[in-house]
């Protein structure tokens, strides 16, 4: 039996799905005792690294995948666009440090005038503050409320459930469109523009999806090349969101014909929605034609 059908690998992927990992870790031990000469399979190591308990275990497990499989095979490939999402994440997160030697002669004239701006405003200071009222350390309270510590931003949490792509796979005219992880009740949703975080509006939460798309024509301006919509349980249609990402991450980039490209997509849905599927509308379809799905709603 090809691994992909085996029960207890489904239902591992189901458990992951529901944000249930040891669930998903027992089951797979149960598929291990079973089939030890599968153990590093593509598909083994992805539900392996996806079941682990911490980031940097996670991360490990998708390198352990990368350097062990094919790099034509799906789950490699996903495996290489997870790491470099969270390769530029980190990028973000710490931009590198440009040293002095390095800075031209205008920079160092700049240092030098703001140095001298910041030794005559402190030599103000002390004049002023002779004979106030000093803190414990015996500096003037002036002095000590002009220091102001810079506001430090806490990166949110990543609460995405990855999925088996292939079980999340639609194709049509303009390419082939695969969901590879959701995030329900995200928290790192941003403005585009703006790159200031964002909040659902009252009642409503944050539902994101992460896609993998690979052109299937000459070129693909605008990938996926289809109008993505959300149908929940009670018929209701939402619209992407659109000028928003998640933080660290960036839009689908054009491509052209055979390569592919990731990004998530965001929705804003009502809190108690739930979600049945992905509707895709490509743009070369007739207005007439229903739109194409993929179901996210797998129930129990």
């Amino acid at each position: 039996m090809s691994p992909r059908h085996d029960p207890r690998l489904i239902q591992a992927n189901i458990a992951l799905f529901k944000g249930e990992r040891l669930e998903a870790q027992r089951l797979l031990d149960e598929y291990y005792q079973a089939h030890k000469d599968r153990r590093h399979e593509p598909l083994i190591l992805w539900l392996d690294a996806q079941t682990r308990a911490t980031r940097e275990e996670r991360l490990e497990g998708l390198r352990l995948l990368v350097h062990s499989a094919s790099s034509e095979n799906p789950y490699a490939r996903l495996a290489r666009l997870a790491l470099a999402d969270e390769a530029e994440y980190e990028r973000r997160l710490s931009p590198p440090r440009r040293t002095f030697a390095r800075l031209p002669l205008e920079a160092w004239s700049f240092i030098g005038m703001l140095l001298l701006a910041v030794l005559l405003t402190g030599g103000l200071v002390l004049l002023l503050g002779r004979g106030e009222e000093a803190d414990a350390a015996g500096i003037p309270l002036t002095q000590t409320a002009l220091v102001q510590a810079l506001p430090t931003r806490t990166p949110q949490p990543d609460r995405s459930v990855a999925v088996i792509p292939e079980e999340f796979t639609l194709r049509y005219d303009g390419g082939l469109l695969q969901v590879a992880a959701i995030e329900d009740g995200s928290q790192r949703v941003i403005d585009d523009g703006q790159n200031v975080p964002l909040l659902p509006v009252p009642g409503a939460r944050f539902y994101a999806l992460r896609l993998l798309f690979e052109c299937r024509q000459a070129i693909c301006n605008e990938p996926p090349q289809a109008a993505l919509t959300l149908r929940l349980d009670d018929l209701s249609v939402i619209p992407r969101r659109d000028g928003v990402r998640l933080e660290g991450t960036t839009a689908m980039q054009p491509v052209a014909l055979g390569r592919a490209t990731s990004a998530w997509v965001v929705f804003e849905i009502p809190v108690s929605g739930v979600v049945a599927y992905l509707e895709v509308r490509p743009h070369t379809a007739p207005r007439t034609d229903p739109p194409a799905v993929i179901l996210l709603d797998r129930g129990p």
